[in-house]
């Protein structure tokens, strides 16, 4: 079988899985997956794909106060730890539990995978560096 052609099994495997949750409908899941085999193929240039993907994919939804302090507690994390894991400052998360603030664009997709996959997600290595040592510290003479 053909790279391109395996590419294009895995991702039309990957759309199905995740329509569930990912895409605005089904019918938005199947329009996208028929573009992106589309854009496999170069028929869609990668602006309109831009395009499709924006119009199908859904926004995170807006996530209360109590709900990112549940969030947190129900992981058993502290405020610095939790910010460590968004790669956010302790005193963002204490704005985004008292209302201060709210999260948005990418800490609000992270927060929305952290609810529906768990913390662990983000403690899982990158691929690349499975089996790596950790880089050793040195030391100034």
């Amino acid at each position: 079988m053909a790279k391109a052609t395996k590419l294009r099994a895995l991702k039309s495997k990957r759309f199905a899985k995740d329509a569930k949750g990912k895409f605005k409908s089904d019918a938005f899941a199947a329009i996208h997956s028929s573009a992106s085999a589309l854009g496999d193929v170069g028929a869609i240039g990668k602006k309109t794909m831009r395009e499709y993907d924006e119009l199908c994919l859904t926004s995170p939804a807006k996530i209360a106060p109590a709900g990112i302090k549940q969030l947190r507690v129900k992981y058993r994390v502290s405020q610095p730890l939790f910010a460590r894991y968004l790669n956010t400052s302790e005193s963002t998360i204490e704005k985004w539990e008292t209302g201060a603030k709210q999260p948005s664009g990418a800490a609000l997709r992270l927060l929305e995978v952290i609810r529906y996959y768990g913390l662990e997600v983000l403690q899982a290595p990158v691929e690349e560096n499975v089996g790596r040592k950790p880089r050793q510290k040195v030391r100034a003479a």
